[in-house]
């Protein structure tokens, strides 16, 4: 795979990627901001996808020396947590160290908990966010761009922050390669580098505290080694967990107004009020006793719609779990935590019940 960077105009940075299957040109385009066309945004996005295919990456412009001198940890790092990526060889030039040309710090900003949290602990250390149209929101989604932007825009003029809006359609190239969980680190990092003009540190917000850390995309150790000589990347957030973050944020009034928690946006919603992550959030702030207090969500909690709620997964269970706690804890309606306890049984029987289906496979498998 080869790939180029180039740009007709300050306000547009174009990345073709020749040799990959599928979308090979992408775009980065922002009003509010000067773009660098930096090849280091290329390896960047790229990098990860040569890994999936198992291809060598060849970088046509020079990369710094940083950036080059550390991305065989990332490959080594990122391929013993998700194996199907595989290192390859990096062919690019380096270019000489160079002093950086931004000097301000800003944070990806998307409304959520982890980046709320990340944005007023830093409140005084950030200069901007950063809102990226294209990854949790469809670029064709005209719809709900509008909204979230109009939210996040409120947010931003109540904290007295600017906020820069950048559109890109990278996930359209990344997304039939690699799924976004493990390309995410890839993805923030490229925008931090096609910002560097301006910017010389970028903030990203975990999710996990410390003793919670699992081989994620985006985790403490993979988010610095996609850092260049230009722009360093801080992964920010491990000193908290999900319900320290919910009750640092929660009494701030922007935070009540425009909290977005909703991935699944059913019907262009700001927040369902129904799916897992709505739930999750909703349940942490009514431990909490502050849920009343919030009008970014459509209702109160609904007994029923927690008693079905679909905890698929390790991080939805433990989530459900912590709340559940937090609920008895706070001495909160029996008929909800009730509900919720039945939720987590269902989901541990329904996960035995396919631990057993798949021994039994193997079991087969072996005695054929």
């Amino acid at each position: 795979m080869k790939v180029t960077v180039s740009s007709s105009s300050g306000d547009l940075v174009s990345l073709a990627a020749r040799g990959l299957s599928g979308v090979e040109d992408i775009y980065f385009r922002s009003s509010q901001a000067e773009l660098a066309e930096t090849a280091d945004a290329g390896l960047t996005a790229a990098l990860t996808l040569a890994m999936s295919r198992g291809e060598p990456l060849e970088i046509m412009q020079p990369i710094s020396r940083v950036l080059s001198a550390r991305a065989d940890d990332y490959q080594a790092l990122i391929s013993r947590w998700y194996p199907r990526l595989k290192p390859v060889q990096v062919l690019a030039a380096t270019r000489q160290p160079a002093r950086a040309e931004g000097s301000e710090t800003f944070c990806f900003f998307s409304g959520g908990v982890d980046s709320f949290y990340t944005l007023l602990r830093n409140i005084d250390r950030v200069d901007a966010a950063v809102y990226v149209h294209g990854f949790d929101v469809s670029v064709d989604d005209t719809a709900l761009r509008s909204l979230v932007a109009g939210s996040l825009r409120r947010t931003m003029n109540g904290l007295g922050k600017e906020l820069i809006e950048l559109e890109t359609d990278l996930r359209r190239m990344s997304d039939p390669h690699v799924t976004w969980p493990a390309y995410v680190s890839s993805g923030l990092a490229t925008v931090a580098h096609v910002l560097s003009r301006r910017f010389n540190r970028a903030l990203i917000a975990g999710t996990l505290a410390y003793h919670e850390l699992q081989p994620l995309a985006s985790h403490p150790l993979t988010d610095p080694l996609l850092s260049g000589d230009q722009v360093a990347i801080e992964h920010h957030g491990c000193d908290a967990t999900r319900h320290d973050k919910v009750a640092f944020i929660a009494r701030h009034p922007m935070v009540q107004q425009n909290l977005r928690v909703c991935w699944e946006n059913p019907d262009g919603d700001y927040n369902c009020g129904r799916c897992e992550k709505c739930l999750r959030t909703m349940l942490g702030l009514e431990a909490l006793g502050v849920l009343d207090e919030f009008t970014c969500f459509p209702s109160g909690l609904d007994i029923d719609v927690v008693r079905q709620i679909d905890l698929a997964g390790r991080g939805p269970r433990h989530w459900a779990v912590v709340n559940l706690r937090e609920l008895r804890r706070a001495n909160r309606d029996p008929k909800l935590v009730r509900a919720l306890a039945e939720a987590i049984a269902r989901s541990d029987v329904r996960r035995v019940g396919r631990l057993a289906r798949r021994q039994a496979r193997r079991n087969s498998a072996v005695s054929t």
